[in-house]
Formats: C-alpha cells, structure tokens, sequence
C-alpha cells in the first residue's frame, strides 16, 4: 500500500511538472505567424527609432545652418574690422608724417629767423659804429667835400642827409633789412599757421587713436563670438557624428530584420495550406490592384514562381518583357500588363550599409505598373487563395493543384485591394 501511494504521489508530481513546463514550450516554440509578428514589431521599433534620430540629425542641420550663417557673418564683419583697421593705421602714419614734416618745417624756419635776425644784428651794429666814426671824422677833420668843421646842428644833419649816410648805409645794406623785416613778419604768420596745423595733425591722430581702439575691442567681441559660435558647432557636429553612427546601426539592423521577414515569408509559402478550397481562375483574369501595403517603400508587385515548392526565377517563365526579364515561349503571363519599371530581380542582391555591403537574397522580382494601383492579371489557370501577412500585405496565391502542395504556385504580393 506505501509503494502505490509512492508511485501516485509522483505521478501527481510529475503531472504538475508538466503543467508548468507546456507554457516554456509555447514560449520557446513560436510558431511562424509569432514570428512574423515579433520581428513586425521589432522592426517598427527600429523604424521608429531612425525617424527619431533623422529628426535630431535634420533638426542639428538645421541649427548648424544657421551657425553657419551667423559665422559668414561674423567672418565678414571680423574682415570689414580689419580693413578699417588697416586703412585708420595708414591715416596715423600718414598723420604722423604730416606732423613730422610741419615739425621739421617749423624748425628750419625758426633757424632762418635766427640766421637773419642774427644778420641784421651785425648791420645794426656795423652801420652804428659806422655812423659814429664818420661823425667823429666829420667833427674832427670837417667835412668829407673839404667844408668848414664847424657846423651847426643843422649842418650836421644836412650832411647826414646829404653825403654821409649814403656812404655808410649802403643801399644793399637797405635793401637787407627791409627784406629781413619783411621776412620775419611772414615766418611769424608761417609759424603760427604751422602750429595750428600741427595742433589739428595732433587732434587728428588721437581721435585715430581712439577710432582704433574701439575697432580693436570690436574685433576682440567678435572673435569672442567666433569661439563660442564654434564651440557649438563642434559640439552639434559631434552629437550629429553619434546620431549618423547610430542611423546606421538601426539601418543594419533594419536590413538584417528585414531578411528575416523574407525568410519567414518564405516559410509562409512552403507551408502553405488552404483551409477551404479558393475559387478557381484562368490565365489573364483581372485579381487584384498593384499597392503598396506591408512593409514597402513604395507601390509595386512582389511576383513569385514555385514548382514543387521550390523558388523559381520568375524570368525563366515569363514570356519577353520589360528590362530583358523573360524567355521565348514562357508559360505564364505577365501579372502586370504593360510591366512598365524593373526594380529588383531574382536572387541575391547587395547594397552599401553602414561602410559595408550587405547582401540578402530575393526569392521573387519587383515590377511596377503604369500607375500606382495598375490591374494585376493571374499569371496561369489555378486555385485563387487571398490572404494578409503580419506586416498588413494583402497577398493572393494561385495553386495549380487544389492543395498547393506540388505543381505550380505563384504569390502576388503587397496589393491594394483584391
């Protein structure tokens, strides 16, 4: 009696274990449409993601645009500083050699004045002692004409006025001082005008002085602001350097989801089943309109050929069509008639992600329609069957058996309406 009481208490155990184990299968076991729509969801998020980091990126461009233009500016102001600079230097130098040449003027001309009034000194003195000895002479040893010494006042001015003053001041010796006198009088008004002009020269440079000053400390602000303008900028640039890193990355990302999705999708096809038979249609019927539902980036057909199963490159069963795709004597018809733009084709395909190539490969062509919803004919006679993947793509499958197990099988994808 122990041991059967044993034995069911460990089939009750074991029961309970399995209770709380069957769920971790479910988990660990995810069927294909869970796992369509776990990497809907991933995907979204990453998609989410980049927009967000394009917004910062556009938003940074932005800023930086106007950085820039408030550099350009500020460049254009620092240049017109210079400039003014430049040129109020040459007016100091140009200042200061008006100055130095008014000096310099002004010194030679109190050096003739030295000079002449110097001269006239001298003749001063030289026609005083002249004067004197010729009037001694006169009074001690008479006139000059042999006259009587003894004059009176009056005779005595009479001779000055009448021999003696012309043989002692010399009409040269007139003529010098009068010119002196004349001289004097013109450097005396030189000499105030040229101090006049040298008290402007000085009033000019300091005003000069001062203009520079203040277009120094301008160009020392904008400088100023040079700096702190460019802290900025490095300081977005590098944010925007992260954000461009990290856009890359999602991208990646994305792409490697992306061909997960594909792989899934394929999946999808090989396993699938219709519950109830589909309607049954013949080459060339109208099923569908060509859109751009599930995850596309734009209106197009997804075409797909199976046999067996297996992939097929729909270009081997096409008759001759758009872009070189198709063979003489195909089987199918064109889904898309006219096909009008090839955008990808059967196989692998790599573009450049990241500073990288990534490659993935493409179990069907890409074709687009003269217009964004153009007609959508069945390719062959088979089983029509419609459906909508995890991602919102409307897709129809054609059979040719009523099973799609074997035969031929054909999926359009990504329609607007069916």
């Amino acid at each position: 009696m122990k041991i059967e009481g044993y034995i069911k208490t460990i089939l009750i155990m074991l029961f309970v274990v399995s209770i709380f184990l069957s769920p971790l299968k479910t988990v660990y076991a995810e069927t294909l449409e869970e796992q369509l729509e776990r990497l809907q969801r991933e995907i979204e998020a990453l998609n989410q993601e980049r927009q967000n980091l394009q917004s910062q990126i556009n938003t940074n461009n932005a800023t930086l645009s106007g950085f820039n233009a408030q550099l350009a500016s500020l460049y254009a102001e620092m240049e017109l500083y210079n400039k003014e600079i430049a040129s109020l230097e040459l007016e100091i130098q140009q200042s200061e050699l008006k100055i130095d040449a008014t000096d310099k003027e002004i010194k030679e001309k109190l050096e003739e004045i030295e000079q002449s009034e110097s001269s006239i000194a001298e003749l001063e003195k030289e026609s005083e002692i002249r004067i004197v000895n010729s009037y001694m002479n006169f009074r001690m040893y008479g006139a000059a004409d042999g006259a009587s010494s003894i004059v009176s006042i009056e005779n005595v001015n009479e001779f000055f006025k009448d021999s003696s003053y012309k043989e002692i001041i010399q009409a040269d010796t007139n003529e010098l001082l009068s010119k002196i006198a004349r001289l004097r009088i013109e450097l005396l008004e030189k000499k105030k005008e040229l101090e006049a002009v040298q008290v402007e020269n000085q009033k000019s440079r300091e005003l000069l002085a001062v203009r520079q000053t203040d277009l120094n400390k301008k160009r020392d602000e904008a400088k100023i602001r040079e700096s702190q303008y460019l802290a900025q900028v490095y300081a977005i640039q590098s944010e925007n350097n992260q954000s461009v890193s990290m856009l890359n990355g999602y991208t990646d990302e994305q792409a490697k989801k992306t061909g997960e999705m594909e792989l899934v999708r394929q999946q999808l096809l090989n396993n699938f089943v219709p519950v109830n038979p589909g309607e049954y249609v013949f080459a060339g019927k109208y099923i569908g309109r060509q859109g751009a539902t599930g995850f596309v980036t734009g209106a197009h057909l997804h075409f797909e050929v199976r046999m067996d199963n297996i992939s097929q490159n729909p270009c081997g069963y096409l008759p001759p069509g758009v872009a070189g795709c198709g063979v003489d004597g195909g089987s199918l018809k064109w889904p898309l008639d006219p096909a009008v733009w090839f955008t990808s084709g059967y196989g692998y395909r790599c573009f450049p992600l990241n500073g990288s190539t990534y490659c993935d490969f493409h179990y069907g062509i890409d074709i687009i329609g003269s217009s964004w919803n153009a007609p959508i004919f069945a390719a062959h006679d088979g089983f029509l069957y419609k459906g909508v993947d995890q991602y919102g793509a409307l897709y129809i499958i054609i059979c040719g058996n009523v099973n799609c197990g074997t035969g031929l099988k054909t999926a359009y994808w990504h329609l607007s309406e069916y």
